[in-house]
């Protein structure tokens, strides 16, 4: 339920108990009443949330300042795990592209995406963790070639 994971660690009790009354609807099997309590708690989560925004300077935006409340993820594309997993996998095809063997790499990166969009936070950056271990150790100079740096042509 992705309005379980958004509503995970609240004390709200119209929120607690939304999801507990969605639970046992879904348990017996009806399924207009869970839709019912899990509208009503996504309606309560959303009524809290405020827009996040960017710290500007005198030198332009430099910092990234999440002003929403700290149950709800921000979108994908300002969540530093998302940004990570993007910033890795560009690694990967640059390496590949270099012609070093990532099928593991993006095989591991694969399954940190899957668990990434499953709302498994934990496993995916476990599974990020070890696919940046694995890029870093294939990207180690190998010969004398690989430590010169790379020229545009």
């Amino acid at each position: 339920m992705g309005v379980a994971h958004r509503a995970a660690g609240s004390t709200d009790p119209i929120v607690v108990g939304g999801l507990a009354e969605a639970r046992r609807a879904v348990d017996a099997g009806d399924w207009p009443a869970a839709e019912e309590a899990l509208i009503r708690v996504d309606d309560r989560l959303a009524a809290g949330v405020r827009e996040m925004a960017l710290q500007p300077t005198s030198k332009g935006p430099v910092a990234h300042v999440p002003i929403g409340d700290p149950g709800v993820p921000p979108p994908r594309d300002e969540e530093p795990l998302s940004n990570r997993l993007l910033l890795v996998g560009r690694l990967a095809a640059v390496e590949r592209a270099r012609g070093r063997d990532m099928t593991d790499v993006l095989r591991i990166l694969e399954a940190a995406d899957a668990a990434y969009r499953e709302g498994d936070r934990r496993r995916a950056r476990a599974l990020l963790d070890e696919a940046h271990e694995r890029l870093d150790h294939a990207r180690e100079p190998t010969g004398p070639d690989d430590r010169r740096p790379v020229r545009p042509p």
